[in-house]
């Protein structure tokens, strides 16, 4: 009884940083998702699950200090991360030593003030934990994923598909049969004498960057062809796979992973390598298509796409140039209404701009952001996944 009377003595002792219900209160209307748990700080191996869940998925938000909307309502949720003193550096003493490969996990937290359901002052924690580029299991316990709610323990099987999907694992360490005569083809010798380029609205290196990436970096484990898809406004290029490591549609520019290193160092012993130096083709083709007044390419994956591929749309189409405008604000803020538009391009035709938002919807490069709200209300963002801008709106009132 004295051990608990000390720990709490010590945890009280601690300052705690200002009080903020009204982050508190947005954090209670959250519901439970595939990206965002709460739980009170009680069995730290539950709590294992759910890091090793968000980091082997999408990554999220674990709350630490707040009960499961499934057993108490509002306040009465907030026990804070008081009621279990020593938990928090027990869990994260675990995380080093429970996790493999722990030091390729990306996660931080913040402590938040707040008023506990029994009306004294404590804190709570929201640990930001981000998709990792491995796949990690708890010692002696198991490999989890994230579903809409809770954690799944996968089999063995699972946990082979997941390091192929991570590109942990590439199909091209698996040696094939193949007999070197069906390699001596007209396409070979073609290629080997010159590249092959074509006059066209597009700048050719573009279209050769997104055509070599296709081929160095997809997922041959699937048996799936790469695709190419002309239209009159757009081509589309489809490899099979999905982003591989920590890469998203939404970072695909910063973040750098190869899935098959062994393609990629063999493709620049060639005379002229149809492709830019590791991790520069992706923005090359952001920065020409932008110095050609084109729009920016558009990568499109799971899950608003169902099979499991990528596509990167290159559009033959001229881009206003607001876009750029609308594109830094979206970049600073996060979301964009009408009226933010209407400010950016200094008019007052309210319909016009409508039309404007509503066109790049329909060309994918933008997403309704509150597509339950009336229209006259409604705003606009970047595609990707909705929760990384409310994690960002939520905690950057804070850090």
């Amino acid at each position: 009884m004295s051990g608990d009377a000390n720990n709490m003595s010590n945890a009280e002792a601690d300052p705690l940083p200002p009080l903020n219900d009204s982050f508190i209160d947005e954090l209670l209307e959250l519901p439970e998702s595939h990206r965002f748990e709460c739980k009170r700080i009680g069995k730290v191996d539950r709590l294992l699950e759910s890091v090793v869940a968000f980091s082997n998925s999408n990554g999220g938000l674990l709350v630490l200090g707040l009960e499961d909307a499934d057993k108490a309502a509002g306040r009465d949720r907030v026990y804070g991360i008081q009621s279990h003193p020593m938990n928090w550096d027990e869990l994260r003493r675990k995380i080093q030593s429970r996790i493999t490969e722990s030091e390729h996990l990306s996660y931080t937290h913040h402590e938040f003030g707040c008023t506990l359901r029994d009306g004294s002052r404590g804190s709570i924690i929201v640990l930001q934990i981000g998709r990792s580029s491995r796949v990690h299991s708890i010692v002696d316990d198991g490999t989890f994923v994230r579903l809409t709610k809770g954690n799944r323990e996968i089999p063995a099987s699972e946990i082979t598909e997941l390091c192929h999907a991570r590109g942990v694992v590439s199909a091209e360490t698996s040696l094939e049969d193949v007999d070197f005569e069906l390699l001596d083809t007209d396409y070979w010798r073609a290629y080997a004498r010159q590249r092959f380029e074509i006059v066209q609205r597009y700048p050719v290196r573009v279209i050769a960057e997104a055509i070599t990436n296709a081929v160095i970096h997809r997922d041959y484990r699937l048996t799936a062809d790469i695709v190419i898809r002309i239209f009159s406004d757009r081509i589309e290029i489809e490899s099979p796979g999905l982003l591989s490591g920590s890469v998203t549609v939404a970072n695909i520019q910063r973040v750098r992973h190869t899935r098959n290193p062994l393609i990629t160092q063999h493709l620049r012993e060639f005379p002229n390598p149809p492709n830019l130096d590791a991790h520069e083709g992706v923005k090359m083709m952001f920065g020409t298509m932008q110095e050609a007044g084109l729009y920016p390419p558009l990568y499109i994956t799971r899950p608003r796409i169902e099979r499991e591929a990528l596509v990167v749309h290159l559009r033959n189409q001229n881009r206003p140039g607001i876009w750029e405008q609308v594109s830094d604000y979206l970049d600073k803020n996060g979301t964009i209404a009408n009226a933010q538009v209407r400010q950016l391009m200094g008019t007052d035709n309210t319909l016009g701009v409508s039309k404007q938002l509503k066109k790049w919807v329909q060309q994918g490069m933008l997403v309704v952001a509150n597509p339950t709200a009336g229209t006259n209300v409604r705003c606009y963002a970047k595609p990707g996944d909705g929760d990384d801008d409310l994690f960002s709106r939520l905690l950057g009132k804070e850090t």
